[in-house]
């Protein structure tokens, strides 16, 4: 078997394919060649990841935007076979539509988002499991997420509240993340809770927005926390955020539940791997992939108190921290990506 890697620079460590590359380079032989990549990079309607993979003279692209909406449909045309994280099928269906290219979504398959630095999450270190017997779930939660702006302090009422302004995708971002920070801290959860300035030094006012955390401080963080945070509004996907959760032995919390497929290998289930804070809602348009639902402000207080109930019961807990180190034992193993890859290569033969 012959795996040729374009652009193999992507498996350095920290970016969106790293943990893919090298996989196939430990558990496939691939190589990396210095042909150029099949077609170039996608660049608009908006920059768009993607990586070509070559098995036995099969063409793959790896797709890994964050948009459900966002397809290469010239890479998509020229592909044997197009893996695509955050993959929903309906979403992806209207879209081929526009161009009338239904029959094209027989070559898509659901794959997985896996943080940049995600070996250095699942290899083994000392210093890592000193800290973890010592501090590990000492805290309840650990919410660090980043945001683009400060409506709260321009005096905009939430979209949430009554007669609040009109739900927009930016909005709904901003919000979602600060009812979702303030229910959990009203609700008495302990552990590293802050909205971060996403290095926009002017939007921190040292209350509700800081500064970022490094890496090492991040995942010490969730390490002393029974389990992440990760906002998923409006977007309704998983970002690459949760296998570090997974990885660290922490079940997750969302806001809404993921829309996007999972492939079999790497799916996730509610209540057994993470929690929801609110009730899943759909896609406000099947083309822009936006979660614009009116929820209140009492549903992120209800979601608060439903995951505090869970936090506090041992026995529960526990289960779902079990089922979280069995799955990434087997998931987040290089060995399950590379099956999971030529088994789809194989099935075309």
């Amino acid at each position: 078997m012959s795996v040729k890697l374009f652009e193999p620079h992507f498996a350095a460590p920290g970016g969106f394919f790293s943990f893919v590359f090298q996989a196939l380079q430990s558990h496939a032989g691939a190589e990396g060649t210095d042909a150029p990549r099949p077609l170039p990079k996608m660049t608009e309607p908006r920059e768009h990841e993607s990586a070509w993979v070559d098995v036995d003279g099969c063409l793959l692209l790896i797709d890994m935007s964050d948009h459900v909406f966002l397809l290469d449909l010239p890479a998509l045309r020229k592909c044997d076979l197009y893996f695509k994280t955050n993959f929903h099928r309906a979403t992806a269906a209207a879209v081929l539509a526009e161009s009338g290219e239904e029959a094209l979504l027989s070559k898509i398959r659901p794959f997985f988002s896996f943080a940049g630095y995600l070996a250095d999450y699942v290899k083994p270190s000392f210093l890592r499991d000193l800290y973890d017997r010592f501090r590990g779930r000492s805290e309840d939660v650990c919410d660090v997420v980043g945001v683009y702006e400060h409506l709260r302090r321009e005096g905009e009422p939430s979209v949430f509240m009554p007669q609040g302004p009109e739900l927009t995708p930016n909005r709904v971002h901003y919000w979602a993340r600060v009812h979702t920070l303030e229910a959990l801290k009203k609700e008495g959860l302990t552990g590293t809770l802050r909205l971060t300035s996403r290095y926009q030094k002017e939007l921190e006012d040292g209350e509700l927005i800081c500064p970022n955390l490094s890496q090492r401080a991040y995942r010490r963080a969730i390490l002393r926390s029974k389990m992440l945070v990760i906002n998923t509004l409006p977007h309704a996907l998983l970002p690459w955020k949760a296998t570090e959760s997974l990885a660290l032995g922490r079940p997750f919390i969302v806001d809404i539940p993921p829309l996007t497929e999972f492939p079999e290998p790497f799916r996730l289930s509610e209540g057994v791997h993470y929690l929801s804070m609110l009730p899943p809602a759909s896609f406000s348009s099947a083309t822009e992939g936006r979660v614009l639902h009116d929820y209140r402000v009492e549903d992120f207080q209800g979601g608060a108190e439903r995951v505090a109930s869970i936090l506090r019961d041992p026995e529960q807990l526990g289960e779902m921290e079990e089922q979280v180190r069995i799955f990434r034992d087997r998931a987040l193993h290089p060995q399950t990506i590379v099956d999971y890859i030529l088994s789809e290569v194989e099935a075309l033969a």
